[in-house]
């Protein structure tokens, strides 16, 4: 934490991905942990596009193309971090 990444959600391949070293060994103790909150991001990502997509038309930002690809990244911070 504190400014490190520690899991990543890749959507091109829609899979969560764990990169610090703690979250590498939740396999060992769960293995099935990734694969379920994979799932879950999967339904985000899904909204998130959607809201994106729908954001960019009334803000008139698609200059008539369709959306196929865009990176987007997304930060949860803690409230004591915003102030």
């Amino acid at each position: 934490m504190d400014g490190e990444e520690f899991v990543y959600y890749d959507s091109n391949i829609r899979k969560m991905i764990p990169k610090a070293e703690w979250t590498k060994k939740i396999d060992a103790e769960e293995p099935d942990y990734w694969n379920r909150e994979t799932e879950k991001l999967k339904s985000h990502d899904e909204w998130f596009r959607e809201n994106i997509a729908t954001l960019m038309k009334r803000f008139n930002q698609t200059d008539g193309k369709e959306i196929t690809h865009n990176t987007f990244t997304l930060q949860f911070m803690t409230p004591h971090q915003i102030e």
